[in-house]
């Protein structure tokens, strides 16, 4: 995959290597698959700052250039990326002094969870267009920042399960196999950002 990876990246401008790495979790059925190379592993957020090494190594090695991950605010994702050294930047005044109005009033003594996440969220797409700014873009496409792409993977594997909702861990790795074998993964380089989230788990479920 890599190394289809690499070939495509031959093609592009060195403005177009840039890119954000997305990931997330899926539903799997509860199945009995032993794995021995998986028994080392001990916590889940230590697994996942594992695999985003060695997917970011990988991508890196192939001529890309990550920029940020996109993931959601779940608990082990937020530890894991603070295991990998990320922290929350100071937002802005003018955002951090948002409030949420209900009836023309308040209607929370203190701010709900959502508004650290779009602080956190703002904050990050704020630094993220500084670091490309510097880089010579000119503009953000903010709308990319999300994980709509990975979701559209994730249907395009239950679908080759046969619609099957929720896989066991043996249909999820056939089925991603069989996406990539498709092309869903190798097709022109405007496919890149679809590209990009695969391999995250083709290197996990690849030890299968």
């Amino acid at each position: 995959v890599f190394h289809a990876l690499e070939q495509s990246l031959q093609k592009m401008s060195g403005r177009d290597r840039y890119c954000c790495l997305m990931f997330d979790e899926m539903s799997i059925r509860e199945n009995l698959h032993f794995n021995r190379s998986l028994t080392a592993f001990s916590t889940k957020e230590e697994m996942i700052v594992q695999y985003l090494k060695e997917v970011l190594d990988a991508c890196q090695n192939a001529g890309l250039k990550v920029v940020a991950t996109v993931c959601d605010m779940g608990a082990n994702n937020v530890k894991a990326l603070k295991l990998l050294g990320a922290f929350r930047r100071k937002p802005s005044m003018g955002i951090k002094s948002w409030i949420f109005l209900k009836d023309g009033k308040p209607p929370f003594l203190h701010p709900p969870p959502s508004q650290n996440g779009w602080l956190i969220d703002i904050t990050a797409a704020q630094h993220v267009w500084r670091t490309l700014k510097d880089l010579g873009f000119e503009y953000l496409h903010t709308q990319n920042l999300n994980q709509d792409p990975l979701e559209n993977t994730f249907g395009a594997i239950r679908l080759n399960c046969g619609s099957n909702n929720n896989p066991t861990g043996g249909q999820f790795v056939d089925a991603l196999k069989t996406s990539i074998i498709n092309g869903l993964a190798l097709q022109n380089w405007g496919k890149l950002i679809v590209r990009m989230m695969v391999l995250l788990f083709w290197i996990i479920y690849n030890r299968f």
